[in-house]
């Protein structure tokens, strides 16, 4: 798998890891390459267990997708890696992401998330520049700085509007569009759990994933940010992202995220509500 040169923005404690929506990505793409009956714009049951750290100068991953097709037509892929460990050089495996794809067939259910809940917060909003988010909040590399307008935040969620970046990389056959717009969603959701709860989250997992039209690179897209059970430990989202005609492109249910840094990384005081 070729290192894309955007990864090395997407950063952890200094070092580049590889995003959750790359691994989704990989993880579609080469399924359904050997899965031919399944859906892999919808992903189910998603766990991203343990970073995959990209040295600076690693060109490629020493990683590989495992995959169980079962008799429901799932297919159950894990994205892993392997290494010898100790004087007696034991192989061990590790995985880092695991998704189910359902099967093409079968009814789909109908999203829809009311025009005004998509771009509307009732109560007064807190404000935070890009250039600060990127700066202070969700310290990523210019490939990764994707909110193009203030966030909008209330303690009912957030408002974002993303850009979808041009990079050479995301003209692969993607089934689930540019992986860019739904992690800037996650940087969004980010904030609001630093402002809300005093904690740097990143995604650990969801529930389920459509993508009903793929998003594409160059284009403006909204992402409304909804909280859906918080917990100082774990924080659960509901992430919709729509189109300017107001049509929804992708929606991502029961997004986990949590402190993955052990309380190492805290949010700086002016970002977070009295509590």
């Amino acid at each position: 798998m070729v290192v894309s040169p955007a990864w090395m923005d997407h950063r952890f404690m200094g070092g580049a890891v590889l995003p959750a929506v790359e691994a989704m990505h990989l993880l579609a793409v080469h399924a359904g390459q050997f899965c031919s009956g399944m859906n892999g714009a919808t992903i189910r049951q998603a766990r991203f267990d343990k970073f995959l750290e990209i040295a600076p100068a690693m060109r490629e991953l020493g990683a590989y997708c495992d995959m169980a097709e079962h008799s429901d037509g799932t297919v159950a892929a894990s994205l892993l890696t392997r290494m010898k460990t100790g004087s007696a050089g034991f192989t061990r495996t590790k995985v880092h992401a695991r998704v189910v794809f359902p099967p093409k067939t079968g009814a789909v259910e109908s999203l829809h998330l009311p025009m005004d809940s998509a771009v509307t917060l009732k109560d007064a909003c807190f404000h935070v520049e890009p250039e600060r988010i990127y700066a202070e909040l969700v310290p990523f590399g210019p490939a990764y700085r994707n909110i193009c307008q203030p966030l909008k935040i209330t303690d009912k969620g957030v408002l974002a509007v993303i850009q979808a970046p041009d990079d050479p990389m995301t003209g692969r056959n993607n089934p689930l569009g540019s992986p860019f717009v739904l992690d800037a969603a996650f940087q969004a959701a980010c904030v609001w759990g630093q402002r809300f709860t005093g904690v740097v989250a990143f995604p650990v997992g969801m529930d389920q994933r459509r993508v009903l039209i793929p998003t594409i690179a160059g284009e403006d897209y909204a992402c409304r940010v909804i909280p859906v059970r918080i917990q100082k430990a774990l924080l659960v989202f509901d992430l919709w992202i729509l189109d300017a005609d107001g049509q929804t492109r992708e929606v991502a249910l029961g997004v986990q995220m949590r402190d993955v840094s052990g309380g190492r990384v805290k949010p700086p005081q002016w970002v977070m509500a009295d509590r």
